[in-house]
């Protein structure tokens, strides 16, 4: 398989994931060295990073140019089924 074959495959991300994640995990250990993630506080960040991953990922979706007029209707409309959803189970747990 050649590289332009491989690179149809890939998402917007994957060029880039490997530093991302690396910097990523560089950044998580740091803060939990550094005393700013604590077992008092995890939940809270873990939420909010959960959040922001999600809209990111909308938002690496929708301004894709490999993402056609259809489907970014179809994640539009996917996005208030997906935040129901998120509201259900984050209810459901308590």
């Amino acid at each position: 398989m050649n590289l332009e074959t491989l690179r149809m495959y890939l998402t917007p991300l994957a060029e880039g994931t490997m530093w991302t994640l690396a910097l990523f995990f560089c950044s998580a250990v740091l803060a939990v060295a550094l005393g700013l993630v604590t077992a008092a506080n995890l939940a809270p960040i873990m939420a909010v990073l959960a959040i922001v991953a999600a809209a990111a990922y909308f938002a690496v979706i929708l301004s894709s140019r490999q993402v056609s007029a259809v489907e970014r209707r179809r994640v539009f409309a996917f996005i208030p089924l997906f935040a129901a959803s998120a509201a259900f189970w984050a209810l459901f747990q308590q």
